[in-house]
């Protein structure tokens, strides 16, 4: 399959204003959990997508997700954190990053208009972001709509659960702060993180709604 790992991502957005000239959209399902209003109706609101491999050889399963206390399997990823870090890309870690032509008339999304170059760094100048991190946050080199590097600026985000460099075997990731402080930046309200196992059970519930499928969405 073209898809090594997972992905995840809203299937429809909502329009939310202007940035500029350009049209401003947010993710359908961020879009409906702030207005009650859903983009598009009856459908499903978020589709992950996982490699069949990956699940079978690669991702271990928490038999007590809420408690999150088992140890993880030295081998294999964490599936909840691997949720976790789908439906962040689902809610708003998502978009049409530097390709300005896959972006209809110049549209651009709640992530994307945060995102430019700071030191020569591609990095996320959100407000709440800076003030948490204390400077803008590097995006992953090659990888948009993900914080961190192996090396260099973001190295020391490698830990957070929205890196793009690897979800490493054998460890568990939560929602982060600096997530929650980019969320806010993407207009969600956000309060402080809740205990990691109300976190896990919310997510794999919103995971098993969403329902998994083997064929690679787009983006939006």
């Amino acid at each position: 399959p073209d898809l090594p790992t997972t992905a995840g991502a809203s299937v429809a957005s909502g329009f939310v204003g202007h940035h500029g000239s350009a049209h401003l959209f947010e993710q359908g399902m961020a879009y409906e959990l702030r207005t009650g209003l859903d983009p598009n109706g009856a459908a499903q609101d978020i589709v992950l997508e996982i490699n069949p491999a990956y699940l079978q050889h690669a991702m271990w399963f928490d038999p007590d997700p809420a408690a999150r206390t088992a140890p993880v399997a030295p081998d294999r990823v964490d599936a909840t954190s691997v949720f976790i870090h789908e439906i962040g890309h689902a809610l708003a870690f998502n978009g049409w990053g530097r390709d300005t032509s896959l972006a209809p008339n110049g549209s651009v999304s709640t992530w994307d208009r945060h995102v430019g170059f700071e030191d020569g760094v591609l990095a996320f100048n959100g407000a709440h972001a800076v003030a948490h991190y204390g400077a803008a946050v590097p995006i992953a080199v090659g990888y948009d709509f993900h914080i961190g590097s192996s090396f260099g600026p973001g190295a020391d985000l490698q830990g957070d659960v929205m890196n793009g460099v690897d979800l490493l075997p054998g460890q568990r990731y939560d929602v982060s702060p600096l997530s929650l402080a980019m969320l806010q930046d993407m207009g969600l309200a956000v309060s402080p993180a809740p205990e990691p196992g109300t976190v896990a059970t919310m997510l794999v519930g919103l995971a098993a709604l969403a329902g998994f499928r083997r064929r690679w969405m787009p983006r939006w």
